[in-house]
């Protein structure tokens, strides 16, 4: 078992590498580069287990500095200990939610990876896989595209294996939208659409009844959900909207700890809970999350918006849960992911099957980070 295992961590470190996007139209980073922050974990036999931090993406730079800060608590301490990070979550006012919670759930994943190589065996297996099928989908449609546009990214999508896809919406005029929308729609047949308004992103945001109106024009093209149609701030508001609207409510993946997602389900503000093991406290918590969702009748789906370590803690995880309905791929694609995999996840007919590869399947060489070097003023911003 993988509490049983004696080796010690040495080191605990944060890094980011800046990789180029393979083609496609890219929102908000104009350089045609993303950054990624990443965690990396060795044990005193020089196995190294990696994690990522999906708040890098806007702020890469402080990273470094704060896994500097957290490694203290870690280094020296077995790697099969149950409550090794249990110290970090319980650091008063910061540990518990932001971006201390966000960062340290990165270190947890990078821990789970060092778990699995150390014992040769999938993360999945280690947390109890509980099923062998994982529905996902291909998540594009940027909202600078045209409608024409959307219809190449759609039959893209069909011919990868996707039988689900999902859209941006809420950047160009309201009219253009919905021409976008019913491209996508026409193009995808009986296929599942889904919507995303990301409102955690664009200003202004809508307004309860600006997003009240566009989802009743939305009802007509009966998406699978509509995503973030408000302010991730604007918690409040969000059990009024899903209870008024007539389509399902997602949201979720903006948070990070344990005070905002209790407040969201007790309150059953939405239909879908959306969360990310990278950013919302990593794997453990979002385990927790689903189980509380379940309860109280609230679907999952996971958000992924990152490399292959994004990719595979989510799908691992998401293996152990019977309540997540569907994985997010990220259509744009990343010139490091050619390098990142030990074997890459198939796509078929809707579903993600990954490698058995140890751990996460992914690594991270000493050429990965010298062909990929951080570039400063890569960090995302409109």
């Amino acid at each position: 078992m993988w509490h049983d295992i004696d080796e010690k961590i040495i080191s605990v470190k944060g890094f980011c590498l800046s990789s180029k996007y393979k083609g496609g139209k890219i929102f908000g980073q104009k350089l045609n580069l993303k950054t990624i922050g990443f965690i990396e974990i060795t044990s005193d036999s020089g196995t190294r287990g990696f994690g990522e931090n999906y708040a890098s993406i806007y702020i890469p730079e402080l990273l470094p500095s704060l896994v500097d800060f957290l490694e203290k608590y870690l280094v020296g301490k077995k790697v099969g200990n149950k409550n090794l990070m249990n110290e970090i979550y319980q650091i008063p006012f910061i540990g518990k939610s932001g971006i201390l919670r966000s960062v340290s759930g990165s270190i947890e994943i990078a821990l789970w990876d060092l778990r699995g190589k150390l014992l040769d065996k999938p993360i999945n297996q280690l947390l109890s896989k509980k099923r062998d099928k994982l529905p996902c989908y291909s998540s594009g449609g940027s909202v600078i595209m045209s409608s024409k546009e959307i219809e190449e990214d759609v039959n893209q999508s069909l011919n990868e294996g996707f039988d689900a896809y999902k859209m941006r919406i809420g950047y160009q005029s309201w009219k253009k939208d919905l021409e976008r929308i019913e491209s996508a729609k026409k193009n995808l047949n009986n296929k599942i659409l889904m919507l995303d308004a990301i409102m955690g992103t664009l200003r202004p945001a809508w307004s309860l009844e600006d997003a009240l109106k566009k989802i009743k024009d939305l009802s007509k093209f009966k998406p699978r959900w509509i995503e973030e149609p408000l302010n991730p701030e604007n918690i409040s508001e969000l059990n009024i909207l899903k209870k008024n609207s007539e389509v399902p409510i997602a949201a979720g993946e903006a948070y990070s700890g344990k005070l905002e997602y209790d407040l969201i389900i007790k309150n059953k503000s939405v239909d879908v809970l959306q969360f990310d093991c990278t950013h919302s406290g990593g794997i453990d918590f979002c385990m927790q999350l689903s189980k509380d969702c379940l309860k109280n009748k609230i679907e999952c789906a996971v958000h992924v918006w990152g490399s292959p370590v994004a990719i595979a803690a989510n799908t691992h995880m998401s293996y152990c849960l019977e309540s997540i309905i569907y994985v997010e791929i990220p259509k744009v694609k990343l010139e490091i992911s050619d390098f990142m995999w030990v074997e890459p996840p198939k796509i078929k007919k809707g579903q993600i099957e990954l490698s058995d590869a140890p751990g996460l399947g992914v690594e991270i060489t000493e050429d990965i980070k010298n062909k990929f070097p951080f570039v400063k003023g890569t960090g995302f911003k409109i």
